[in-house]
């Protein structure tokens, strides 16, 4: 029956009278042979049973649950084996795909149609089947070309290389190469990433007879990884593509990057990193960072400075360094190119570098003077030594008027000689 129409369940159930039961070991079709004839008691059980798993398959339809109704039809089909039931099983199946674009429901569905097909070629559903056939692999078509198309859109790192990588032994090397350059366009790869990304995407320019990309991905390539090569069975255009390449890039060693530790960090002052690229003749390096943390801390902070000729000096902030001295941060040192894709990396998140906070000299003085015992600081002895000359002025003074007082008035001993 046409499960988009009212369901005439009394046509089908009609058919029930056949009286044979077929056994099927799987749950698809085709059908089974049936077996000898069932007394007329097994007959009648056998007949209630179709009867009630079609009117369970109805209400499963009815109540959009398709997969339900798919097994119950087939149930229901395994006992009477009439054609009509067949097609409900295909209607269900259909149902059943254009609810979870699954293209496994949509290949039973048809599988199900040209059973009845085979089964009714004459049948009054026979041109309403062949039409949802052909519907049917449209739909599952294009499901298939879109959830390819979402699937090359959303891939990333390591996953975009391997569907290109796939897409290539499928005999698809447009979106293997369109996959590749959004890999390469995209921000923040790995270095391994990169550098497989732009080898497989030499290769694929090479097969495409796409020269001037070949050479330029041979060329990046080689600078990051030198010992690279192309396989010796590949094209002619391909070879010659990297023979080219490789005149351009003579590194024998990849691009890298050199830090020279901070010496002494003050606790409470900024940090300053010298860091170096080294066998960039492409300069691909763009931008050079410092991956920061205190010793086992959870997170890294970065910090980062665009790169220009010479060594560059990249500084971590004071107030990140924070801390009693002693204090122990982990760093390491990565170069970029302008998408923030690391191209060399000197230390490791499990092999950094390490420096420890040291004391301000200045605190450090300050701490020694407050720990003196009180007779060895200064100002002691200072507040001593004004002591003394105070206590010293004061006597002079004092000595000093004692000696006015006695001169006016005791006489002198002239005086007493003289008779005065």
């Amino acid at each position: 029956m046409h499960r988009d129409a009212p369901l005439f369940t009394l046509v089908a159930l009609s058919l029930l009278a056949v009286g044979g039961v077929a056994r099927a070991e799987a749950p698809a079709p085709p059908p089974v042979p049936v077996e000898a004839p069932l007394s007329a008691d097994a007959a009648a059980e056998a007949r209630e049973k179709a009867r009630i798993a079609y009117a369970d398959a109805d209400t499963a339809y009815h109540l959009a649950r398709f997969d339900e109704a798919a097994a119950k039809y087939y149930e229901a089909w395994l006992i009477v084996k009439a054609p009509s039931m067949m097609f409900d099983v295909a209607q269900a199946n259909r149902r059943w795909f254009e609810t979870t674009r699954d293209a496994v429901h949509g290949r039973r569905a048809v599988e199900a149609y040209q059973l009845y097909l085979r089964d009714a070629p004459d049948g009054k559903l026979a041109g309403v089947a062949q039409k949802l056939i052909g519907d049917l692999q449209k739909a599952m078509a294009d499901e298939a070309a879109r959830q390819r198309q979402e699937t090359i859109d959303r891939a990333q790192g390591h996953e975009a290389i391997a569907l290109a990588a796939k897409l290539i032994l499928e005999s698809d090397p447009t979106n293997a190469a369109l996959v590749l350059d959004r890999v390469l366009a995209s921000h923040g790869n790995p270095r391994d990433v990169i550098v497989e990304a732009l080898e497989r995407r030499g290769v694929l320019a090479g097969q495409l007879a796409d020269q001037v990309t070949a050479i330029q991905s041979f060329k990046k390539a080689l600078e990051l990884d030198p010992e690279f090569h192309v396989s010796d069975d590949a094209d002619k255009a391909t070879r010659e593509a990297y023979r080219l390449a490789r005149g351009f890039v003579a590194n024998v060693k990849p691009v890298a990057v050199r830090q020279t530790p901070p010496g002494e960090v003050i606790a409470g002052s900024a940090a300053r990193i010298t860091v170096g690229v080294e066998f960039d003749t492409l300069e691909l390096v763009k931008e050079v960072a410092v991956h920061y943390r205190r010793a086992r801390a959870a997170t890294w902070q970065v910090a980062s400075v665009d790169k220009t000729p010479g060594n560059v000096d990249v500084e971590l902030p004071a107030e990140s360094l924070s801390g009693p001295a002693g204090s122990e941060f982990e760093y390491y040192v990565v170069g970029l190119d302008r998408l923030g894709g690391e191209l060399a990396q000197h230390g490791t998140v499990d092999r950094p570098f390490h420096f420890t906070l040291a004391v301000d000299p200045a605190t450090l003085a300050a701490e020694r003077e407050r720990q003196k015992p009180a007779w060895k600081k200064w100002p002691l002895w200072v507040g001593l030594g004004v002591g003394v000359i105070v206590a010293g002025a004061a006597a002079g003074v004092i000595a000093y008027f004692a000696r006015s007082d006695e001169t006016v008035l005791a006489p002198s001993l002239w005086d007493l000689r003289s008779g005065k």
